[in-house]
């Protein structure tokens, strides 16, 4: 078993087996068990995992690799030293990519929105750049709706004049804003 200590009163081990435990004094989330605010007398296992391969406390927070080679970190993070992007304090292990990416995707309807004179079955395409990739797409097409819908890139199909209304998520989290595009059917009469 490896141990190592904190400078904050909080310790944390890690079994020959892979799994990983943690006690002490847990003010902001450094023990990784989902808590903050508390303190565990006795150790705790952290997660279900098994392939923890190494680990390091700093104050308040906590590192570790996995034997896949990824890097995991929790605890108190008020000037970023998780290294995940963000201010906030992590109460569970979140696993530290590199990349951050705090730009929104965008999304763009295919056919875009305009008049036409018979159904269109239309699309919606995510782009994140260079960010951390499109995660989720959601749409709607009642006049005023929340877009809720989650798009499976099948064709929506428009036959009556609507709005649709969408965004999308990347996996860091950013939402695009909300856009909207108008569908106006128009029918053609006979004299």
């Amino acid at each position: 078993m490896g141990f190592n200590c904190s400078r904050f009163y909080h310790t944390i081990a890690l079994k020959s087996d892979g799994t990983l435990w943690a006690w002490g004094w847990n003010w902001a989330g450094q023990l990784g068990d989902g808590t903050n605010n508390t303190t565990r007398n006795t150790p705790q296992q952290i997660g279900a995992d098994n392939t923890w391969a190494s680990i390091s406390g700093g104050g308040g927070h906590t590192i570790a690799l996995k034997s896949d080679g990824t890097l995991w970190a929790w605890g108190f993070n008020p000037q970023g030293q998780l290294g995940d992007c963000t201010l906030d304090n992590r109460w569970i292990p979140v696993q530290i990519t590199g990349i951050c990416d705090t730009t929104p995707p965008t999304t763009a309807a295919l056919p875009s929105g305009g008049t036409y004179n018979s159904s269109k079955s239309v699309m919606l395409y995510c782009n994140d750049g260079a960010g951390s990739g499109c995660a989720t797409t959601y749409y709607c097409t009642v006049g005023g709706c929340t877009p809720t819908i989650q798009y499976t890139g099948t064709p929506i199909n428009i036959s009556a004049s609507t709005v649709l209304r969408f965004y999308s998520k990347d996996i860091a989290g950013n939402s695009e804003a909300v856009k909207t595009e108008t569908y106006t059917m128009i029918q053609y009469r006979l004299r």
